[in-house]
């Protein structure tokens, strides 16, 4: 096995073309989440974005993005990529271990890992938990049937996208809204509901915006909003990939919380997913309510890390120095003891 690792934005049309073939032929990569084009508009914003480039008897097999971390030795999750792994065809299997140590990396740590059965580590520390989505292949009538069956109370929010709109004016969902203004104030409301800072908003804004303008064939980025009257209520953020549309932000007016406009949004993006191009739609593996009153499927992911076998490395390390050191602190002791005797 070989391995190289390169920055991101250093990937040729050629890896590319590789990196697309083999998430294609995956069906647990299919997910605007691996596209790379997605990696390297974040790396337009957050320079220590690599890949690692897996090499099987000289073919190359495999790509692991990542972040390194502060610490050289680590690799993080990317920030607006919901999920972690190693983009390959799915008859891989993968000695971790092997892989970190060839990367100089002595742990990889991850929030939603997929596609993990095929990966061999026999250090690290994980947990299984299932990330949520809407799968609308067998048509809307059939959707909202089996969602009647979880006691969601669809009455209560017909009630009150009414109220809404006697007070406000008439609903109306606008399936692309994107300008710089509906954008900066979509962050403002993230930031604020999360007490997050001026430098925080700033970064997302700039990189939000590098991911809007990806181009790819079949790579689409949307923010369908609602509207009441003439003010926008609620507003999300989210990646196609030919019929997936992966969910990277949601929020909304926080003014008018209590008519539960994100929800709103949602049974409008639903309702209206031929005409914005898709089947599934990725909720992520995060156990919020609207989720698990939503969703009708999920699969598997894991979150911790894996981890290499550094501590060798580092002792080798240490008798190397030592090995160097040694003789340096022996001709300065001879030297001391020199001087000492001509005092």
């Amino acid at each position: 096995m070989r391995i190289d690792v390169i920055n991101i934005k250093e990937l040729t049309e050629g890896m590319k073309q590789n990196w697309l073939i083999m998430q294609s032929s995956n069906p647990s990569l299919m997910n605007p989440f691996f596209h790379p084009e997605l990696f390297i508009a974040v790396a337009k914003y957050y320079p220590d974005v690599y890949v690692a480039l897996i090499y099987k008897e000289n073919v190359l097999k495999g790509f692991l993005p990542f972040k390194r971390g502060s610490d050289s030795k680590e690799a993080n999750p990317i920030r607006f990529c919901n999920y972690e792994g190693i983009i390959s065809s799915p008859d891989q299997e993968w000695d971790i271990d092997m892989i970190l140590k060839k990367m100089d990396l002595c742990i990889w740590k991850f929030d939603a890992l997929v596609d993990f059965k095929g990966i061999r580590s026999k250090r690290g520390d994980s947990q299984e938990r299932q990330a949520l989505g809407i799968d609308l292949s067998c048509g809307l009538e059939a959707y909202w049937a089996y969602i009647q069956t979880k006691k969601v109370r669809l009455k209560d929010l017909n009630d009150k996208r009414r109220k809404l709109g006697v007070i406000k004016g008439p609903l109306k969902f606008v399936p692309n809204s994107y300008n710089t203004a509906v954008l900066n104030q979509f962050v403002q409301w993230i930031r604020a509901r999360y007490n997050h800072d001026t430098a925080w908003a700033n970064e997302t804004q700039e990189t939000l915006e590098h991911i809007y303008h990806m181009q790819s064939p079949g790579l689409q980025v949307i923010m369908p909003a609602l509207y009441a009257g003439d003010e926008i209520v609620a507003v999300d953020f989210h990646i196609r990939y030919q019929d997936y549309l992966g969910g990277v932000l949601r929020t909304f007016n926080p003014n008018f919380e209590k008519f539960s406009v994100g929800v709103l949004l949602l049974h409008d993006i639903i309702n209206e997913h031929k005409a914005l191009g898709f089947n599934k739609f990725d909720l992520g593996p995060e156990p919020f309510q609207y989720k698990l009153e939503y969703s009708n499927s999920s699969f598997p992911t894991i979150k911790g890390d894996f981890r290499a076998d550094c501590f060798k490395e580092q002792i080798k390390s240490i008798n190397w120095l030592h090995q160097i050191l040694l003789p340096v602190a022996r001709i300065k002791g001879k030297i001391v003891s020199k001087l000492s005797k001509r005092k």
